[in-house]
């Protein structure tokens, strides 16, 4: 698979401490893209046995409450995302995942790979970014998207997060500066100081 970064632990993408996980690919060029650099396919490719190995250590390792999935674009690496999630998701089962495709075109593919991702997951986050529409709102980059339940069991524990949290962002120390991980704030993200364009 095409690996972004991975972060940990990230608060802003999701309830608890959490594993996020950003993969390299997108074949939109949404305006107003949070992760520009990541619309390459051309990012380190890693294989799927390494891949699974890093995310148990850091799930047990810092007690992780959740994993988040973002891009680039997950679905476009349904297939080598699959080995890792299913084994991950035995001992931290809350997956969130943001994707530009809406849930409908999604189904309508009718590949085996995307539907039996999406049987893993918790919570889909779906449709394109629309800058114009970015409401600066909680999980959703404009307000077009959809949060979408699919295991109804999280439905209550990500509406208290989405209801009692404010917009954060979480930083990490980077090589070239700060990576900021959470929802893209709008206008005025450009001027952070460290900025790196790597939120959502």
């Amino acid at each position: 698979m095409r690996l972004g970064r991975i972060l940990y632990p990230v608060t802003a993408l999701g309830p608890g401490k959490r594993l996020g996980i950003w993969v390299s690919g997108c074949e939109r060029d949404c305006p107003g893209c949070a992760n520009p650099e990541l619309k390459s396919f051309s990012g380190p490719e890693i294989p799927a046995e390494m891949f699974l190995s890093m995310c148990r250590s850091a799930i047990k390792s810092y007690l992780l409450d959740g994993i988040t999935i973002t891009g680039g674009e997950p679905m476009l690496q349904a297939g080598e995302l699959l080995p890792a999630v299913k084994e991950c998701k035995k001992i931290c089962p809350d997956i969130l995942v943001f994707t530009g495709y809406t849930y409908r075109e999604l189904k309508e593919m009718n590949r085996p790979e995307v539907n039996e991702f999406l049987s893993l997951i918790s919570v889909l986050v779906d449709s394109p970014y629309i800058q114009e529409r970015n409401r600066g709102e909680i999980l959703r980059g404009s307000d077009n998207q959809n949060i979408l339940y699919l295991e109804e069991q999280y439905r209550e524990k990500y509406e208290r997060y989405i209801n009692e949290n404010r917009h954060v962002v979480d930083s990490f120390a980077a090589d070239r500066g700060v990576i900021y991980a959470g929802i893209h704030p709008g206008e005025g993200m450009e001027k952070w100081p460290g900025h790196q364009p790597d939120l959502r």
